[in-house]
């Protein structure tokens, strides 16, 4: 029996006993008012007795609600006694035990309750004659306990019901059981001899598993090895396959590399450079050394003058950055100032270190008014300026410009109208107006235009300082500038501030003294020649005058600049009236024989500085082409290495071929004997488990009916 419908049938056995003991004590209470109301009857007359009754049947009908209070409690304790399930689980042997005396128990409380009733018909009959004498409210306790007493039964009935339901369970469970392990028996018996032969077919399974396992095992690593030496043979093959192609290249490309004309040429126009280079070298030592006869004529003649000397790093590195026709030439932009600044600027200080002004006795005797120079102070000064800058372009391969009659009226005129627009200020303070700061416009282009030449045609560096200098009271006055020697010294540093401006990092004011960059005087059809230029140095001085908390006299050394490019058919034409500008009229700026040695100078340093150029030409491709030769010739040898190495790989790689190939026929010979033996194993296989499956299949019904009664016999006993 399952422990369920045990546990349910125990419940149900004390849930009857407690009923019929509830009901026998109702019982008992009826009979007890039944009693009270036959005594009730024999002392109807008395009024005492009477009201006894009354009191007897109050008590009755309390009697009767505290009983069905009791089946209340009687309900409320079936419900406890459903909630004890668990505990009448583990009670369920002792329940089994007791059961048949709980069923006495029933089988007594039904006769006791049969007697009940029958004691109840009594006293109903007994009464019957009662009830027209009893007031209302004894009849509706008579009618309310014959109610209780109906409900009372029905749950009895209930009760009994529920009892015999489960006794019948019971039967069909345990008949169920008997059947169950009468249909095991006879399944087991059956089962075993299904199970004997099944062990049979799966044991012979199993033997012919075990023999292909072992065959399989000698033949897996053999298998195994045939298959990675026929993989090593065709590698060994397919090495071998490559090896002779990438041989035919090499030799085709070291054939081609050494028939190839391309190395023959590259040697031949070597030889043909390198014969140029010599001759290129022969020449520029033979300029060289006339350039420094020249240089030695020129010093020797010029042995008393100042000097400027440009140094050829200096040279060089200038025109880099401001000659845009020089084959290193390098525009400039914003990011590539920081570099140009450090180059020039390292060199400037140099240059400025090395240049110094010789001061001359004879002008120093010569004492000057700067608020009333004369004509012929003017023209000397002017001479003096344009011979240091024609120092310069000669050193720097530019051509000397020109001091004429035009360009020295020129000058004085810009310096007339600069004294006349700042006569108490700075003549750095450009025009009267404030625009312009360093350069007045107005002057200039006043002057350019008195001149015969078209506004905004003139250049113009400027250099601003004193001549003059006191304090207001005048007591400590000095002049600087008191004869022509400082007159000179002046100039002479305006021109160097000029060319070699570190301070200010500027070197704009230097191509003007060259005539590069944007005052380049290159003729616009050939670069080799320049246009006429005529320079002029403006100098101008102011009275002294309260400045700046002090009484100052201003200077200006200017150097004005006018190139003419009136050439027929150039469009930047600016043509020149030269009935107001006289350029015929070229005034010497040293003796004929300096100025002579100069230009001869020039000349040579010109040829100097093209050879070298060619020079550099020459040697850049000589290098270019030996290092082709090299990268050829690394080439070629690196290619006979490649053919020597692939021969070598050639024949070990045959060598290995015949070796691979003797093995493998061998292994060949034991994998043909394995194969042969393989179809009548798999077949032995495949026999032992088709038999053991049709073996399962003929005998699946008796499996499954096993099964199904081993499960229901498990559910029964649990």
């Amino acid at each position: 029996m399952k422990n369920k419908d045990k546990l349910l049938y125990v419940s149900a056995a004390v849930l009857a006993a407690g009923s019929v003991a509830g009901v026998k004590t109702t019982n008992v209470k009826a009979a007890e008012v039944k009693q009270a109301n036959v005594n009730s009857k024999l002392d109807l007359n008395n009024a005492t007795q009477e009201k006894q009754a009354v009191a007897q049947d109050k008590t009755a009908q309390g009697q009767i609600k505290q009983d069905t209070d009791t089946v209340q409690k009687t309900q409320d304790q079936l419900k406890q006694d459903q909630a004890a399930k668990t505990q009448a689980e583990s009670a369920k042997t002792e329940a089994q035990n007791t059961l048949p005396a709980k069923e006495n128990a029933v089988s007594n409380a039904q006769t006791k309750l049969d007697n009940a009733k029958q004691e109840l018909t009594q006293t109903e009959a007994q009464n019957k004659d009662l009830h027209a004498q009893y007031d209302t409210t004894t009849e509706n306790a008579v009618h309310t306990a014959q109610d209780a007493e109906k409900k009372l039964d029905q749950k009895v009935n209930d009760l009994s019901g529920q009892v015999q339901d489960t006794q019948n369970k019971q039967t069909d469970l345990l008949g169920q059981r008997t059947n169950a392990e009468s249909e095991i028996k006879t399944n087991t018996e059956t089962l075993n001899n299904v199970n004997e032969q099944l062990n049979k077919a799966q044991a012979d399974s199993a033997q012919a598993q075990k023999h292909f396992d072992n065959v399989q095992k000698d033949y897996a690593p053999i298998q195994n090895e045939y298959n990675a030496k026929k993989s090593a043979a065709d590698k060994a093959a397919q090495d071998l396959k490559q090896n002779e192609t990438n041989l035919a290249q090499s030799q085709k490309q070291l054939a081609d590399l050494q028939t190839k004309t391309d190395l023959n040429q590259s040697q031949a126009k070597l030889n043909d450079i390198q014969k140029q280079n010599s001759d290129v070298n022969g020449k520029l030592t033979s300029a060289i050394a006339k350039r420094d006869q020249a240089k030695s004529a020129l010093d020797s003649q010029s042995e008393n003058q100042t000097k400027i000397v440009i140094t050829p790093e200096f040279n060089k590195a200038f025109h880099k950055w401001n000659d845009n026709h020089d084959p290193n030439y390098v525009q400039w932009t914003p990011e590539k100032d920081a570099e140009m600044v450090k180059e020039l600027g390292d060199l400037s200080k140099q240059e400025r270190a090395m240049n110094h002004f010789e001061h001359n006795a004879k002008d120093k005797e010569h004492k000057i008014d700067m608020m009333h120079l004369t004509y012929e102070e003017r023209l000397d000064a002017n001479k003096f300026g344009i011979n240091l800058v024609n120092q310069i372009r000669t050193q720097m391969g530019k051509q000397p410009v020109k001091l004429t009659v035009g360009s020295l009226k020129y000058a004085n005129d810009v310096a007339k109208y600069y004294e006349a627009d700042h006569p108490a200020d700075s003549f750095a303070n450009g025009n009267v107006d404030g625009s312009h700061p360093g350069h007045d416009t107005k002057a200039i282009n006043k002057a350019l235009v008195e001149n015969g030449v078209k506004p905004g045609m003139g250049g113009e560096a400027g250099h601003y300082g004193t001549y003059y200098d006191s304090d207001l009271d005048g007591r400590f006055g000095s002049f600087s500038i008191k004869n022509m020697d400082d007159l000179k010294q002046n100039i002479y540093n305006a021109v160097t501030k000029w060319m070699f401006n570190y301070e200010q990092g500027e070197w704009e004011h230097a191509s003007i003294v060259t005539s590069m960059s944007l005052w380049d005087n290159t003729n616009y059809k050939n670069h080799n020649e320049e246009d006429p230029t005529y320079f002029g140095f403006a100098i101008m001085a102011n009275a002294p005058h309260e400045e700046l908390g002090g009484i100052s006299g201003d200077l200006g050394i200017n150097l004005e600049t006018i190139i003419d490019n009136t050439i027929p058919g150039n469009p930047l034409s600016h043509p020149i009236d030269y009935n107001k500008f006289n350029v015929k009229d070229v005034i010497p700026t040293d003796n004929s024989d300096s100025s002579q040695a100069g230009q001869v100078y020039a000349v040579a340093q010109n040829e100097v500085n093209a050879l070298q150029g060619q020079k550099t030409d020459l040697d850049n491709q000589i290098k270019s082409l030996n290092d082709h030769i090299a990268q050829s010739q690394t080439r070629v040898n690196d290619l006979t290495k490649t053919i020597t190495d692939l021969s070598v790989k050639l024949a070990n790689a045959k060598t290995e071929q015949g070796t691979v190939q003797g093995q493998i026929g061998q292994v060949s010979k034991h994998v043909d004997a394995l194969k042969a033996a393989q179809p009548a194993l798999i077949q032995a296989r495949d026999n032992t488990i088709n038999a053991l499956a049709d073996y399962e299949q003929t005998h699946a019904t008796v499996l499954n009916d096993y099964n199904n009664a081993k499960s229901q016999l498990d559910q029964a006993n649990n």
